[in-house]
């Protein structure tokens, strides 16, 4: 299991690729990962599915508040937690007060105009 900072590093780090748009994930952290060259990039959707992967702590298919704050560990701060109520509910589509995929993507869309805002 990863740990909270590694899970937390993963949500910023897709934010930050949907902030700069067509970047890929390896275009926002050091190209020097390790990574088998020979391998094809993952897409998008790829990403997204794996970084919901890693913050699924309970494994359900479902991000909830507590898990997304949880990720964060103690670097989730006030500003975090804040936010994070406010965009919840407007990304929670179906409104069962959990995210899939989906909505896990339109929550990052809602931070990205937010950072944007500021």
């Amino acid at each position: 299991m990863a740990s909270a900072w590694r899970r937390w590093a993963l949500f910023a780090v897709f934010a930050l690729v949907a902030l700069l748009g067509s970047a890929t994930a390896e275009d926002a952290v050091d190209a020097d990962d390790g990574a088998d060259p020979d391998l094809p990039e993952p897409n998008e959707e790829e990403e997204m599915q794996s970084i919901f992967e890693e913050l699924d702590l309970d494994k359900n298919g479902k991000l909830d508040k507590e898990e997304l704050l949880k990720s964060g560990g103690e670097e989730a701060d006030e500003g975090f937690s804040a936010s994070l109520s406010k965009h919840f509910p407007v990304a929670d589509a179906d409104g069962d007060g959990a995210l899939d995929v989906k909505e896990m993507s339109a929550l990052i869309d809602l931070f990205s105009q937010e950072e944007e805002e500021l």
